[in-house]
């Protein structure tokens, strides 16, 4: 088998699934940790949670952003977006149970739900393939690389936001990052033919 960068991403996910099962917190992650917390955001960071937590209001994002691309696009291109959200679901769904990594404020406590944070996976996963499909649509260069990076920003900003809330250890962030990353990529490489 060839080496794959989804390959890479998935082996470093693996490595941070299995620090978080060992420890809580990972060495240093604490830090980290009362770093993002102690960075000011404002009501920022309240309206990134918010936004995820209200299953209404993303709900009607992945729906908006959903019509956008099918008016926009082809109508193909909409199954991107809605296959990241939906792999980033289910491997959130198959690690938690595994890990049983207690939240911030929590440890002693088994909770289902610390690691990989659910949230992140959602901003991540969803955004993410978003950005495949303007990388692979959008004509304008400079167009294409302004919604990428707005994308990308979005996907830090809500992560540090479940850091800086309390709800998740850095860690819980990063993995599902990690695991996006690596599910955004072969998602990437398994549709590239499809939606040329």
């Amino acid at each position: 088998m060839r080496w794959n960068s989804w390959v890479t991403y998935a082996l470093f996910a693996a490595l941070v699934t299995v620090g978080a099962k060992l420890w809580t917190p990972v060495p240093v992650e604490g830090e980290v940790t009362d770093f993002l917390r102690s960075v000011p955001g404002g009501g920022l960071w309240s309206a990134f949670n918010g936004f995820v937590e209200s299953k209404w209001a993303f709900a009607a994002a992945v729906l908006a952003v959903t019509f956008a691309l099918y008016v926009f696009f082809q109508p193909r291109d909409v199954v991107l977006p809605l296959a990241g959200l939906a792999g980033g679901m289910m491997i959130g769904w198959v690690i938690q149970p595994f890990v049983e990594r207690p939240r911030p404020g929590l440890i002693g406590m088994v909770t289902l739900g610390g690691f990989p944070s659910g949230s992140a996976m959602l901003y991540a996963s969803w955004l993410g393939a978003v950005a495949l499909v303007c990388m692979r649509r959008v004509r304008s260069d400079g167009v294409r690389k302004v919604a990428v990076a707005l994308l990308a920003v979005f996907i830090v900003l809500g992560g540090i936001a479940r850091v800086a809330s309390g709800a998740h250890w850095f860690l819980d962030v990063a993995g599902a990052w990690l695991w996006s990353a690596a599910w955004l990529v072969w998602l990437d490489r398994a549709t590239r033919g499809v939606s040329a």
